[in-house]
């Protein structure tokens, strides 16, 4: 048996979308419990992940990262799957220092929150890294990514103009205060009654 993602994946037929997908993470179902009892349910078993928020001297990091659902680059805050047996926090730490480099600092646990509770099981583990370290990324093979900071006003302004479109991202930096939400916000409605 595989011990790893890695190599699960690795014993697995590449044309075949359906069993890599099913062997990443398992599609599970099971008799609804509650409301719609007797009901079958399917979902996606997810090991979870951590999400990093990490502030310098008053900027925040980003990765700029290409997205093949979406066929773009985008903006996002450093995150990764938490691997089996690992905690959140050691994780999100993991993380932090292979996307961008930067490590230690102080550490605070922000929340935790379901994705998409409507057929996933995944639960992201938000973290906020005050006053990291620089140092080296440490990138998966053939993993290209992009370090930037941001003031406040540069991540406002890149919100209202669409380079931040990803939800955790932006669920991240609300949690911390860094988000105006107000008339102009990228989709926002700014009518009166």
């Amino acid at each position: 048996m595989a011990e790893t993602r890695e190599e699960e994946m690795a014993q697995l037929d590449p044309k075949n979308e359906v069993e890599r997908r099913v062997a990443y993470m398992p599609i599970r179902n099971n008799q609804a419990s509650g409301p719609g009892a007797g009901r079958w349910r399917e979902w996606l078993a997810h090991p979870g992940s951590a999400v990093v928020v990490a502030r310098k001297e008053g900027r925040v990091c980003l990765i700029r990262q290409w997205r093949a659902a979406i066929s773009q680059q985008i903006l996002e805050l450093p995150a990764g799957l938490i691997d089996r047996g690992e905690e959140p926090l050691a994780a999100a730490k993991r993380e932090l220092r292979e996307e961008t480099g930067l490590s230690g600092g102080r550490w605070h646990s922000l929340l935790s929150s379901y994705t998409t509770p409507g057929y996933s099981d995944e639960l992201q583990h938000f973290f906020l890294s005050d006053e990291p370290a620089l140092g080296s990324q440490d990138l998966d093979s053939g993993e290209e990514l992009e370090v930037e900071w941001f003031t406040v006003e540069e991540i406002n302004e890149l919100l209202r103009d669409g380079a931040i479109c990803d939800g955790k991202t932006i669920q991240g930096l609300a949690m911390i205060g860094c988000l105006d939400f107000g008339p102009g916000a990228r989709g926002g409605d700014s009518r009166s009654d």
